[in-house]
């Protein structure tokens, strides 16, 4: 009976390791996502300020072209004509506030899927340990509990 013991208690020693590495294996690959998720978190914030570069750019020069042809064009600068120039400065702010708010979305989006996936990682890592544990108190009990003492 002592082989047969040995054998039970390497077994459940080895079931209870393969639990813990496979744990540690999850937890491993949830940081790695999670780490991608924050490199695209930077990436969304990269992209958003690329766009509102770009935005700015465009909204200035279309403001300079409009204000260009009026002053070309002998039209003073009154009334319909600054109303024209005004719509277009506005419509470059409306665009701006959309895209820093999606902007912010996505980036929030991002690190929060990063959280979790932390957090899911470092749960299957504690339920790995526990496993492990559950599985050797069981072996232990069934062997000495069941098998011999008595």
């Amino acid at each position: 009976m002592p082989v047969l013991a040995a054998v039970a208690v390497a077994g459940a020693l080895v079931s209870a390791y393969g639990q813990i590495q496979a744990g540690q294996a999850k937890k491993k690959q949830a940081h790695q996502q999670a780490l991608f998720e924050q490199r695209n978190s930077q990436q969304a914030e990269l992209s958003m300020k690329d766009r509102l570069e770009t935005l700015a750019r465009e909204t200035n020069f279309n403001v300079g072209r409009q204000t260009t042809q009026f002053s070309g064009s002998g039209v003073k600068q009154s009334g319909t004509v600054l109303d024209v120039l005004a719509d277009s400065v506005n419509a470059g702010l409306r665009d701006k506030y959309r895209i820093e708010q999606e902007g912010k979305f996505a980036i929030e989006s991002h690190q929060f899927q990063a959280g979790q996936l932390e957090s899911a990682g470092k749960q299957a890592a504690t339920s790995s340990y526990i496993s492990a544990g559950g599985s050797l108190l069981t072996s232990f009990g069934s062997l000495y509990g069941g098998g011999g003492a008595g």
